[in-house]
This record gives structure tokens, sequence and C-alpha cells, in this order.
């Protein structure tokens, strides 16, 4: 029986992420769209709080378009230039009951230009989260 894993598909990014998985996966393991229906959950900024029994009985992952501990919840890429940080990054943990307060399994940083916008700081991050969610899917399904 293959382990069927869902990846939130509500905005572009996921969608994006969810349609190379569902054509580079291994065998073992499905796509679905029905959340409730499965084994491995994947969060590309999704947007709902999940349920505390739904996060015990399922391995759970959010990929946040934050440095971790220090930008959780939203409008992470503006305070990360108001705050005047040299760096940016997207952070890989797991999901727990908190907001963004799961275990951490990887960071990836790079630089906020000089002139760095809001607007041109998100589509970085996002064009990083893709290639951030491909190189480790496999890790994360086959932990």
């Amino acid at each position: 029986m293959n382990k069927k894993i869902f990846i939130s598909d509500n905005n572009e990014i996921g969608l994006e992420c969810k349609h190379w998985a569902s054509k580079n996966l291994i065998d073992g393991y499905e796509i679905t769209d029905k959340i409730q229906e499965c084994d491995i959950f994947i969060s590309i900024l999704y947007d709902k709080l999940l349920e505390k029994d739904f996060i015990k009985t399922r391995d759970c992952y959010n990929f946040h378009p934050a440095i971790l501990p220090d930008y959780a919840g939203v409008g992470t890429l503006t305070w990360s230039i108001l705050n005047n940080e040299e760096s940016h990054g997207i952070t890989l943990h797991l999901i727990d009951e908190g907001i963004d307060t799961g275990d951490i399994i990887d960071i990836i940083k790079f630089k906020i230009d000089k002139n760095e916008t809001s607007y041109s700081l998100h589509k970085k991050t996002m064009k990083k989260m893709v290639v951030f969610f491909k190189k480790k899917l496999y890790i994360l399904i086959q932990k």
C-alpha cells in the first residue's frame, strides 16, 4: 500500500511543488487531494491551523518563508527588511500544536539585497522555496 502525501496547494508555490512532486515521486508514495487520507502532510504557505489529533497521527512538515524562531507567523518578509537584516531564509520544521514552534529540520539563508523591497524579497523567497522543497522532499518522506 502506498503512503499518501498531501501537499498544500492553496497558493501558486504550493501548486508548483505539488505538480513537481506528482511527476517525481518514488515508488511507494502517491499524492492525495484529501487531507484526511494523508500519511504525510506538507505545508507550503498553508493558511489553516491543524487539529491536534491530525498532527499526532501523521508526519507533518512546514516550509516557513523566514528564519525561525525569530520570524514566526506572517509578515516575515517585511520585518526582515524593517529590522535591517542582512539575510532572510526558509525554515523547514515539524508542525506541532504551536504556530511555527516545531523542531527545526533545516534552514537555508540568502542575502537581502541593498534595495530589496518586500515584493522582491517575496519573489526571491518563493523561487528558493521551490528549490528547497525539491531538495528536501525525499528526505522527509523516507526519514
